[in-house]
Formats: C-alpha cells, structure tokens, sequence
C-alpha cells in the first residue's frame, strides 16, 4: 500500500488562494479586487432535449497568479417533471449533465440522473441534492480544455453546467422541490416548489 502523501499532498502544495461560494441569488462577490456576479435563480427549470445551461452554475473566472488547481463546484435540488399547467410529467426524469468550459465539454464529467423506474410514465419522481464538480489541472504543459488541463490560465474563462432530458419522455427539473410538509407543494407561487442552488470555486496554490 503506498504512503498517504501519494493520495492527499501535504498542505504546502495545496495551500487554499481564495474560496467563492454562494446561493445564486444575484450576490455580487468582491474579493482580491476582482468581482464575481453569481446569477439569480428565482424558479425551477424545465429541460427539452436540447442542451442548455443549468440557471445558477455559470461564472466567469480568473484564478490569482501561482495557482495550480481550481475546483469547481454546483450544488443543485433534482426532480422529474411535473408541470400543472400542461400536465406534463417526467417519468424518471433521466437526463445528462456536464461541466463546460469556454463553450468546450469537460469529457468526464458527463453524467446522467435518474430517478428509479416506476412502471408508469405518467409518475414523476423527486430527487435529491446532486453535486457537479471538477478539479482543473493548471500545472499542465499544454492546454487541453476537453480534459479540464491548462497551462496559462490567465484570463477570464466560463465554466457552467450544461443539461437536456434524454427524450420527451423522460422530464428533469433542475431546483425543483415537491413535497414538503407533508403535501405536495409544485405550485409556482409556493416559495418551496423550488431551491436555489449553490455555486463554490476553489482556487489552490
């Protein structure tokens, strides 16, 4: 078995530069005179079967000098679909997700979501808290955006979340909150259909 140090470096090589977390209420975070405007989400989503951006994950950053990793990460509620007002449902919900950076795909943060299967597609499901992270590798010798490894990460990138439902059966719901209370609480006006998420950045020397 090898030495711990092989699996988690000592503390002078990963020493923390700066942290950005927050709920993506629309903050404005300042620090180290940069500014960093997380955006403000104030409903579920509904995916289609088109890509599109997960409301709340995108940020556009700047890692400060000397850095060698940055860890990004998004905290969001999941649901299948149920919307009242056309009385559609999702089923399990299944959709894909990853991590997109300057418009190109962190390959291995694909991922897919899925509620269990209940026999009956007109049932949706709620789902739970899902985490999408990546830690990018500045100490590479040259870029490679698809494996989320820079060699000059010196200007300002976009890094986000991209989804869409695997067909028209299957529904996802990014923020979405059901029941609460004992009752289903999916009206819109109801403060607890959805949740904000939460987005975190890491930046480490």
């Amino acid at each position: 078995m090898g030495n711990l140090s092989d699996i988690f470096p000592p503390p002078a090589s990963s020493n923390v530069l700066e942290v950005i977390q927050g709920s993506s209420d629309g903050r404005t975070i300042n620090l180290n005179s940069n500014s960093y405007a997380l955006q403000n989400v104030t409903s579920k989503q509904f995916g289609t079967t088109s890509y599109a951006t997960v409301t709340g994950s995108p940020i556009t950053y700047t890692p400060p000098e000397n850095s060698k990793y940055v860890l990004y990460r998004f905290d969001m509620k999941w649901g299948s679909r149920y919307r009242p007002t056309d009385n559609t449902r999702g089923s399990t919900g299944i959709s894909h997700y990853y991590i997109d950076v300057d418009g190109t795909v962190v390959t291995k943060s694909k991922t897919t979501i899925s509620g269990n299967y209940s026999g009956n597609h007109g049932h949706f499901h709620q789902g739970w808290t899902h985490t999408f992270y990546w830690v990018f590798d500045l100490t590479a010798s040259t870029d490679n955006a698809s494996q989320g490894k820079f060699t000059n990460w010196s200007s300002d990138k976009t890094i986000s979340v991209k989804f869409r439902d695997y067909n028209s059966t299957y529904r996802s719901t990014p923020h979405s909150n059901y029941w609460r209370d004992g009752t289903s609480i999916y009206n819109a006006s109801d403060l607890y259909s959805w949740r904000k998420p939460t987005l975190t950045v890491i930046a480490y020397g």
